[in-house]
């Protein structure tokens, strides 16, 4: 039995048009589907839980966007019994790219009604007062997230989602924050290991190359079950700062002298300061963070 966790507010809102293309194509095979519409920030976590008290329902349809995966993610309560189906209909779709996912909602739609592919995947986990939670794409601190929480409290996203410029997006949250943003002195420590960073832009710990609505943070991530990639900036200027962005759709940051990128399973920072971080996209405020790989993998459909 399928369950569908809609969001119409997404992005590209699209959302309402592939449903009903679903409904109108695939009739037969989403006969005794269960739907549900998400109606404020939060609600799919809820709506999720709600879903997992079903026996009958074995996949999950989410169509929205990267902030709708987080949500449905962080409901599913350790659950591997249960796949999960992506079409993205969102701003930035990381997740889909990350997992290599048709990004043309209609096509994809067709992929998971015809021919759907079976994909493990591990999740970051992250511990912020004492709470613990799940990502999917990404979890990033200090310039990262204040850039995502521009985007995210910005009425002008909505416009260049309704010109099909969402690709602008993370583009006007950083031209926006990068004359104002103060760069933190951090404590990281990765595997065990205690590094001292003094005046940090970001540091973004990635499952996959994706962040920013489809800039590559971390060229050579790859999806598996034992480690992050970590990409660190600090000690660069504004002007370069904005030379890394330029060249982060591209994955050829990496070779400059300020980024560095590593590897790790086990992550925590913590700062003297509060640090804006965001987590695919969900922002929020904290002085330490603890973040590991999830123990248990579950199916993507794509």
């Amino acid at each position: 039995m399928y369950a569908f966790i809609i969001n119409y507010k997404a992005g590209s809102q699209k959302a309402a048009s592939v449903y009903n293309y679903i409904k109108e194509r695939y009739d037969e095979k989403i006969l005794h589907h269960k739907t549900c519409f998400t109606e404020y920030e939060g609600h799919a976590t809820e709506l999720t839980k709600t879903i997992m008290k079903n026996d009958e329902v074995e996949t999950i349809i989410i169509i929205g966007g990267d902030g709708t995966v987080y949500e449905v993610l962080n409901g599913l309560d350790n659950n591997d019994d249960i796949a999960i189906g992506l079409i993205p209909t969102g701003s930035g779709n990381d997740f889909a790219r990350g997992c290599g996912i048709e990004l043309n909602p209609f096509k994809q739609s067709d992929l998971l009604f015809q021919q759907p592919e079976r994909m493990l995947y591990w999740l970051g986990e992250y511990e912020v007062s004492g709470k613990q939670y799940v990502f999917a794409s990404s979890i990033g601190f200090g310039f990262d997230g204040e850039v995502a929480q521009t985007v995210d409290q910005s009425s002008f996203k909505k416009w260049l989602n309704i010109f099909r410029l969402k690709q602008l997006i993370y583009v006007y949250g950083l031209i926006k924050n990068i004359f104002t943003y103060k760069p933190k002195n951090l404590s990281l420590n990765v595997d065990g290991e205690c590094i001292k960073m003094e005046n940090t832009w970001l540091i973004t710990v990635s499952n996959h190359p994706y962040f920013g609505g489809g800039m590559k943070i971390a060229p050579n991530a790859e999806v598996n079950d034992q480690h992050f990639t970590i990409t660190t900036v600090s000690n660069i200027s504004r002007m370069k700062i904005l030379l890394l962005f330029i060249t982060v759709f591209f994955g050829k940051h990496t070779s400059l002298k300020e980024v560095d990128s590593f590897n790790g399973s086990t992550v925590s920072i913590l700062s003297d300061t509060p640090l804006i971080y965001q987590a695919d996209g969900f922002t929020d405020e904290v002085d330490h963070c603890h973040i590991r790989k999830h123990l248990q993998s579950f199916y993507i459909l794509k």
